[in-house]
């Protein structure tokens, strides 16, 4: 599968990530990154759900912080996240 989840509320990651089996510590950081980045971009996040430690952070946002600063702000330490689409 591809990075094809694009979240676009709190609830929806919830259900579809807990329909999926992620790990309730996972599923917290991804709650806590799309919190961080929600008020830049309406679906700043995309997931792929075969992988449940990967996350894409859109590529729009690059430029603006940097992975470093947004695992640091998000808290981020299950979740791997890297810029794409």
């Amino acid at each position: 599968m591809a990075y094809t989840f694009f979240p676009k509320s709190i609830s929806e990651i919830a259900k579809e990530l807990e329909n999926k089996n992620f790990p309730k510590e996972n599923i917290q950081e991804v709650v806590s990154l799309y919190t961080l980045l929600s008020d830049k971009l309406e679906q700043p996040i995309n997931i792929d759900l075969t992988k449940k430690t990967n996350v894409n952070v859109s590529r729009s946002l690059e430029g603006d912080m940097t992975i470093p600063d947004i695992k640091r702000k998000a808290g981020l330490k299950n979740i791997k996240i890297k810029f794409g689409n």
